[in-house]
């Protein structure tokens, strides 16, 4: 028995990880392909009739199908964000927004609309919302 509890002792334990990966907290964001702009996040508050607030967030990226109109978009990222703001919550209004099955498509239209004002003209290619917050 006395064997068995002094090979048992610190000098022969083991560095036991489970499982996972050890990233880093300064780890790059993903590569995204060239023709994907990711959009800063779209902050709104909307004033009340009671004296209350509504607030609209969303995370969105633009996909647009040719990569040349994809590097426009990529310099015109500020624009797009400020026209989006003008318009929401969009022309069917803040319970089409808000509502789960609309609410994503109302988002797509005002933020593919705020992107050819941006640029000046229509732009084949789709709104990827990848957060949206309705409240």
């Amino acid at each position: 028995m006395a064997i068995f509890v002094a090979l048992a002792g610190p000098v022969f334990a083991k560095d036991i990880r489970l499982g996972g990966t050890s990233a880093s907290p300064t780890a790059p964001p993903p590569k995204l392909a060239p023709n994907i702009i990711e959009l800063p996040t779209i902050e709104v508050s909307i004033r009340k009739e009671d004296g209350g607030w509504r607030h609209i967030r969303i995370d969105a990226w633009l996909a647009p199908k040719q990569v040349a109109i994809a590097r426009d978009m990529d310099g015109m990222k500020t624009s797009i964000v400020k026209h989006a703001r003008e318009e929401l919550p969009g022309n069917r209004g803040f319970d089409a927004l808000r509502s789960a099955h609309e609410g994503n498509q109302v988002a797509k239209e005002v933020l593919h609309h705020a992107a050819e004002r941006s640029l000046g003209h229509p732009w084949d290619g789709d709104v990827l919302i990848r957060n949206i917050l309705v409240y």
